[in-house]
């Protein structure tokens, strides 16, 4: 099966297994094909803890200058992300209103 350009193969091995772990119950809240959703930090409150770094399936963040950063073209909208980030730096929006910095 031939890809499209605008898709990773790593992004849709992830959005594969994501979808059938959903079907299947291993995770609650896994990407969704048909809407979805960009994850942004918001610098200002990041505290640069890693957290969210070390539950990403797709190595999609990275810590620059102390802050996270998310990679919207890898992220696979699971939302993992989010939801170990104490200080709640780290919110979704769609991917159709969303500029990912």
């Amino acid at each position: 099966m031939k890809m499209s350009n605008k898709i990773s193969r790593r992004k849709f091995l992830a959005i594969g297994i994501s979808a059938f772990a959903t079907l299947i119950g291993i995770f609650d809240s896994c990407s969704k094909l048909t809407d979805y959703l960009v994850y942004q930090v918001k610098n200002s409150i990041c505290n640069g803890c890693k957290k969210c770094i070390s539950v990403c399936p797709v190595f999609a963040i990275t810590l620059v200058n102390g802050k996270a950063v998310i990679d919207g073209s890898e992220c696979i909208g699971c939302g993992r992300c989010a939801q170990v980030c104490s200080p709640n730096a780290i919110s979704s929006s769609s991917s159709e209103n969303s500029n990912v910095n």
